[in-house]
């Protein structure tokens, strides 16, 4: 079974990471979103080619939970695809 790690925010290098879709609303500490989902062509292509998923953050310092529940509620709808969400501990609190 093919498989990926998908890596969906980076670290801006001052606290910040930059979610690679718009926000939901609201605002949140130490996250930008982006003004577009850069990501949902490559979700919808992954499920429909039957490769599995891990989703991926770079949390500078961001809440983590947040950046799961937020990253995980985006991308509900490719949940037959997705089986992990990682956090890249070398871009935690750096």
């Amino acid at each position: 079974m093919p498989s990926a790690v998908w890596v969906v925010s980076t670290d801006y290098g001052d606290g910040t990471t930059g979610l690679s879709f718009p926000s939901p609303g609201g605002s949140y500490k130490n996250i930008d979103f982006s003004g577009a989902d850069k990501n949902a062509k490559y979700m919808k292509a992954f499920c429909d080619n039957g490769v599995k998923v891990w989703l991926q953050v770079e949390p500078a310092d961001a809440d983590v939970s947040k950046l799961i529940d937020l990253v995980l509620t985006q991308y509900t709808s490719y949940e037959s695809c997705i089986i992990g969400f990682g956090i890249d501990v070398e871009w935690l609190e750096r």
